[in-house]
């Protein structure tokens, strides 16, 4: 089992949508079983703690049925569409409970994504920010279907960039406007310092905005920066190892954190 989380960071979702071409279908399960609903929409099964039906919600169920579209023809990946469990919880104390006893070290956390070998599985509790989440948690989720051994600081980076709706993600994340401010403070990036770091609970917020930062270079940045990321991932999915991006990076271009900062600047 692999455990992926998401920031500390709702909408109430509904899931009146099977009149939109998606394939949902709902049950209901009595309160004692926890959910009172259950759906499916693409390749995504939805279980629900929380009464559904909101016009909000259809539209953030609708972006997380495309998402998967996205991620993989944004990146040039693949994965066999394998299911996808998301399980949404009212409360942070009942999401707590039911995780506490089976992913222990995810309950201070308020979405995780957990990989195993038939379905991957999102947990998700009501809050603020709960799309972010979801969406966050969703595209580690897909990624892990077709480059399972992504790199860490590059599978946060892509979730965070993909965690907004579509057309915010390139020109509206906070942090576009954050790392600007750190680049007048004559801030220097690191990637080599990020893929030294293997483990989620070794990331600072400063380093998941770092992660942003060359996941949108990567992905908006010259068009040779574009293609070694499909390279890079290309390589990951079909096994093979593949080094590290920063040395492909150095070699296409020496100067690639002053690139990387002129990209952002300029942006």
């Amino acid at each position: 089992m692999r455990v992926l989380f998401s920031h500390y960071r709702p909408v109430i979702a509904s899931l009146a949508l099977a009149g939109m071409g998606l394939g949902l279908v709902l049950a209901w399960q009595s309160a004692s079983g926890d959910w009172t609903q259950q759906g499916r929409i693409g390749t995504f099964q939805i279980r629900s703690e929380i009464p559904l039906g909101e016009i909000r919600g259809q539209e953030l169920l609708r972006q997380i049925a495309q998402l998967r579209n996205e991620v993989e023809s944004t990146l040039g990946v693949r994965g066999p569409g394998r299911p996808i469990q998301v399980n949404l919880f009212q409360t942070r104390e009942r999401y707590q409970a039911f995780l506490q006893p089976r992913v222990p070290i995810a309950a201070n956390r308020t979405a995780v994504f957990v990989e195993s070998p038939d379905m991957g599985q999102i947990y998700v509790c009501y809050h603020p920010e709960f799309e972010s989440d979801l969406r966050h948690e969703s595209t580690h989720a897909v990624l892990h279907e077709s480059v399972p051994e992504i790199p860490l600081w590059l599978d946060e980076g892509l979730a965070e960039y993909f965690e907004l709706p579509a057309n915010d993600r390139s020109r509206h994340n906070p942090y576009l406007v954050e790392l600007r401010g750190q680049i007048e403070r004559e801030w220097a990036p690191d990637l080599r310092r990020l893929e030294n770091l293997v483990r989620v609970d070794d990331l600072r917020r400063a380093d998941y905005r770092e992660c942003w930062g060359w996941a949108h270079f990567l992905l908006h940045g010259p068009e040779p920066v574009q293609q070694q990321l499909h390279e890079f991932l290309n390589t990951l999915e079909s096994g093979v190892p593949a080094g590290c991006l920063s040395d492909r990076l150095r070699a296409l271009m020496p100067d690639m954190d002053v690139q990387l900062i002129n990209h952002l600047r300029n942006w």
